[in-house]
């Protein structure tokens, strides 16, 4: 992907002084291309792959920069068309587009333009006085600008530690904004910035009158018409392949191009992850390689991940910095299935859920709950900064969506699922750049109007995969809690032999990763979440010399009962939600080593 900042400030010797700190250390990772934009007050700078998609249009009194690829209905969309329609006549209200990317555009004596697509996964951040504006894919240049001196956020540190994503854009950092999902940045000199709404997902709440063959078939063609439309026939392609469902269904919409593949599965021989994604790729003739992560990199992986990203999405999957070397063996651009579950199986059916009150511990049982906090943070310092944040996660859920049974849905992606999965894809673009077909309007408006019964719990997804592509149907899958389940459409051999189980054991089994003592688990993801391997035990101790930094904001006491020294071993229920509150508090220790005194 791209790091970038931009900037607009009269003052052109601060503004080229700040750049000067900030521009060492745009990029993230290793091998990246550094480049410029200056327009009279405004400037942009960032940091990509030589690979990655970059446009860049300046003229006499306007300039715009594009990471990605945008598309409309006519299809690539330009620099130099946005800086025609967002710079333009119609500057407060910049027209969203399709596919994952971000863009600024700037036009002189008339503000700035910035935006990302429609779900507002690329992280847009920003800050603003009178007559100067600043914005960067990640919170940490905006402490080297002296009209925003670096300072905590409490009640910004309370939403994170409790949702992992900015309650109403609040950050680790006082006064620095995450931009809301589907909106756009418009700043004029002299005026208040201002999020204004480009998109948001049609949602029905009722059973509505098609059938669910209907539904299956629309969300069928949207699908085919979005892999179709996002990635171009002529280009090369590149696929990370899982073991689960939702990357096989895009592989099979890929391959009926007949056009060669090049798949990535993460995992190594032996894992539940390959075995089940290996014989997707074999079947569809895809080139297939493997990637993995050294224990030795994990440390600097979590130096990278805090630095850049100041916990906005947690602190779990950090391994996915240290794949930047397969990724650039792909070809420049890769078709990524992240996300797409939440998008087209999310909606929820169960009673209850769309209740704040019922549906809360759900909605913190992957971070730290409120009575969890309230034992760990000093209440002198905090006062009721915990019950604060839970009013306005509250608004938050209230103002998700109109539709009460679809508030849940909407919510987990503008909030956790935005900033937790879809922070990956801006990680995985500094090697090769993601390509997302769910970020398409027809996939979305489709979705939306779908009854949820038709959708919830894969429905739709697994009668695709059984109609259009019973080749890959008939091949074992890996499950979310990553056990091996049978095929969607078992062979007849497969079928005597489930029968049989459920004679000699009462039930059929999927096939566990439950290790033996000392023995390595077949499951990648849970290894790379392991909070006792020692990748994390590594990371531990980097982050252990800090723990006094958090003495003004923390119980102490209670910090080390919920986060021990690095040596000792938590025996933990669920190897991954029961880490992330705790993978937490460690990532704040690092970010606190150049952020706190």
């Amino acid at each position: 992907m791209a790091n970038f900042l931009v900037i607009v400030d009269p003052d052109h010797a601060r503004r080229h002084a700040f750049i000067r700190q900030v521009e060492p250390r745009l990029a993230p990772v290793d091998g990246l291309a550094v480049s410029r934009l200056d327009l009279g007050d405004f400037s942009a700078v960032w940091a990509a792959s030589p690979r990655a998609p970059v446009s860049q249009h300046v003229a006499a009194d306007s300039a715009a920069v594009v990471w990605g690829h945008p598309l409309d209905r006519d299809g690539q969309v330009t620099a130099e068309r946005v800086a025609h329609d967002w710079a333009g006549a119609r500057m407060s209200e910049p027209a969203p587009f399709d596919g994952y990317f971000a863009a600024a555009a700037f036009r002189r004596g008339r503000g700035l333009v910035v935006a990302p697509d429609l779900l507002g996964l690329f992280p847009v951040y920003y800050a603003a006085s009178s007559d100067v504006c600043v914005v960067s894919a990640t919170p940490e240049p905006f402490r080297f600008h002296p009209l925003f001196p670096s300072a905590i956020d409490r009640e910004g540190l309370v939403g994170l530690l409790i949702v992992r994503a900015p309650l109403h854009g609040r950050t680790l950092l006082r006064g620095i904004s995450r931009l809301a999902s589907s909106h756009a940045l418009v700043w004029r000199p002299n005026a208040a910035p201002r999020e204004v709404r480009q998109y948001r997902i049609p949602v029905t709440d009722g059973g509505g009158h098609s059938t669910f063959a209907e539904d299956v078939a629309a969300l069928d063609d949207a699908l085919a018409a979005a892999v179709k439309r996002h990635v171009p026939a002529s280009a090369p392609r590149g696929l990370l392949l899982s073991g689960g469902r939702d990357s096989r269904m895009l592989a099979g919409y890929l391959a009926e191009d007949r056009l060669p593949l090049h798949a990535l599965t993460l995992g190594e021989r032996g894992d539940f992850e390959v075995e089940c994604a290996a014989p997707v790729a074999s079947a569809l003739g895809m080139t297939h390689a493997l990637a993995s992560v050294d224990d030795a990199d994990y440390v600097w992986m979590a130096d990278v991940q805090a630095n850049h990203e100041h916990l906005v999405g947690g602190f779990g999957n950090i391994y996915m910095w240290g794949l930047m070397e397969p990724l650039r063996r792909l070809p420049p651009a890769v078709v990524t299935g992240y996300l797409t579950d939440s998008i087209i199986t999310g909606k929820s059916i169960t009673p209850g859920l769309h209740d704040f009150d019922v549906v809360l511990p759900k909605l913190v049982q992957r971070a730290l709950s409120p009575e969890q906090l309230a034992r760990l943070l000093r209440r002198d310092v905090f006062g009721s900064a915990v019950e604060d944040t839970i009013d306005n996660l509250r608004t938050a859920w209230n103002d998700a969506a109109p539709a009460t049974l679809q508030r849940p849905w909407q919510f987990q992606i503008a909030h956790s699922e935005r900033c937790h999965v879809g922070a990956i894809p801006w990680r995985l673009g500094f090697g090769s750049w993601p390509v997302m077909p769910v970020l398409d309007r027809r996939v979305l408006d489709t979705v939306g109007a779908i009854p949820a019964p038709s959708l919830a719990n894969r429905r739709a997804q697994d009668e695709i995969l059984r109609r259009r592509f019973p080749q890959l149907a008939r091949l074992p899958h890996v499950a979310a809690n990553g056990d091996v389940v049978d095929p969607l459409l078992p062979s007849m051999r497969a079928r005597i032999a489930r029968a049989a189980s459920r004679l000699t054991r009462g039930r059929s089994r999927p096939r566990r990763a439950q290790a033996a003592s000392g023995e390595r688990d077949r499951r990648f993801n849970y290894r790379m979440y392991d909070f006792n391997s020692p990748g994390w035990r590594a990371i531990r101790r980097r982050a252990e010399p800090e723990r006094e930094r958090l003495a003004p904001l923390f119980d102490m006491d209670a910090l080390r009962a919920f986060v021990p020294p690095p040596d000792a071993t938590l025996a933990l229920e669920h190897p991954i939600f029961d880490s992330v509150g705790r993978k937490l508090i460690v990532g704040l220790m690092l970010w606190a080593r150049e952020h706190l005194p």
